[in-house]
């Protein structure tokens, strides 16, 4: 009797909301996402190039759109990426995760992309001067796009059988991209992300684009293999993102 009296207690907690479980478990989300809004069947399929293997994919690439799109902007079916991060921690899920986007140029065909809403600098104090801001990264929207980092990963595990094993930057994928996603993205989402999935980072790594300066992961300084381009030389490349598809790659 004292066991059944202790479940009708557990049950009634939990009816009421105040049933609290731990969500550090290997099946529980360790981020949570102000909310999750599917936009899978209204963006456009013309964006789906072809449909990958997602044994084939293992990467993410971050980005940020260089301008700000709130949560209830209608242009987040627009965008060209996966998945999407607003300011208030709304996650979009824009396209499925297998398919080919020209989201990420010479990045495209092992990643999964992700916007991060925002004119973050690229640099501290460099930053594309018509797309506003600068904008600071707001504590919720990192959740949510750490949220949506680890949504990825578990998804690549159970339809994969793997997690994602690289991180990078678009910069990383394209020299006209060299403020994307930007050092807050990067040092605030992308560095405590990658020692969280066990991801080995590569500062020098850089496949059509630019390895990262020291600002964005904390180096007090830098000899990287390949140039750096100067904060001028950055705003002379940079390109803004659209809702148009970037290069093939």
């Amino acid at each position: 009797m004292r066991t059944r009296g202790i479940v009708l207690v557990l049950a009634a907690l939990g009816a009421a909301g105040l049933w609290m479980v731990s969500d550090t478990g290997p099946s529980r989300p360790k981020h949570k996402a102000r909310r999750v809004v599917d936009l899978r069947s209204v963006s456009p399929t013309s964006k789906r190039k072809k449909t990958r293997d997602l044994a084939d994919v293992n990467a993410i690439v971050l980005h940020q759109t260089g301008g700000l799109l709130s949560a209830d902007h209608q242009g987040w079916k627009k965008v060209t990426a996966h998945l999407g991060g607003a300011p208030d921690g709304t996650v979009f899920l824009i396209h499925p995760l297998e398919a080919y986007l020209f989201a990420s140029d010479d990045l495209n065909r092992d990643s999964i992309a992700i916007e991060v809403s925002g004119n973050f600098e690229g640099e501290p104090g460099v930053y594309w001067k018509p797309g506003g801001g600068p904008h600071d990264l707001p504590a919720a929207q990192a959740e949510g796009v750490k949220w949506a980092m680890a949504y990825i990963d578990r998804e690549l595990r159970k339809r994969a059988g793997h997690g994602v094993q690289r991180v990078w930057s678009h910069r990383q994928g394209e020299k006209g991209k060299a403020l994307d996603p930007g050092w807050q993205v990067w040092s605030r989402v992308a560095m405590p992300m990658m020692k969280e999935l066990g991801v080995v980072y590569d500062p020098n790594f850089a496949r059509g684009g630019y390895p990262h300066p020291p600002s964005w992961d904390g180096r007090e300084a830098a000899v990287l293999d390949g140039s750096l381009p100067t904060g001028e030389e950055m705003l002379a490349l940079y390109v803004p993102h659209s809702d148009q598809d970037e290069h093939p790659g």
